[in-house]
C-alpha cells in the first residue's frame, strides 16, 4: 500500500515531492508521477496524475509479473554447477573491486595546498599508478 498526498499539481510521499512527467506527446491530462523505488510501489514505476484525487490517496500498486523466456530447464546437478561457477565469478569480481583505485583528480593547484595535502595527493597518485 502506497500513500500519496496530492496538493494541486504536486504529489508528495512522506513529505518528499515526487517527479511529475508531462508526456507532451500524449497531450494534456496525461501526466504521470514517478513512484519507482518507493516503499510500497511493488515494482510499479509510474501512476497517472489523473488517478490521484486531491488530498491523501492510498494506492495498491500492481506488481509486475516477470515471465521467464528461457527455453530450457536445468537439472539439479546442472543448477549446482552453475551456482558454483557463479560463486567463482563473484569471487573474481570482488577481488577486482578490492584492488580498484579511483583515478585521482589532477586538476589542483599545489601552491594553494598545505604540505599535508600535497603529500596526500602524491600518495594518491602513487597508489593509482602502482608506485611505492
Amino acid at each position: 500500500m502506497l500513500t500519496l498526498v496530492r496538493k494541486g499539481n504536486d504529489v508528495f510521499c512522506n513529505d518528499v515531492k515526487l517527479t511529475i512527467v508531462a508526456q507532451e506527446t500524449k497531450g494534456p491530462g496525461k501526466e504521470v508521477v514517478k513512484i519507482k523505488g518507493l516503499d510500497g510501489a511493488n515494482g510499479q514505476q509510474w501512476i497517472s496524475l489523473a488517478r490521484l484525487s486531491e488530498g491523501v490517496n492510498e494506492i495498491e500498486c500492481q506488481g509486475r509479473e516477470v515471465v521467464s523466456t528461457q527455453r530450457y530447464t536445468l537439472t539439479d546437478k546442472e543448477a549446482q554447477k552453475v551456482a558454483k561457477l557463479q560463486a567463482e565469478l563473484d569471487e573474481i569480481i570482488n577481488a577486482a573491486k578490492a584492488r580498484y583505485v579511483a583515478k585521482p583528480n589532477l586538476n589542483v593547484d599545489p601552491t594553494k595546498m598545505s604540505q599535508e595535502e600535497r603529500e596526500a595527493k602524491i600518495e594518491e597518485v602513487r597508489k593509482y599508478y602502482g608506485l611505492k
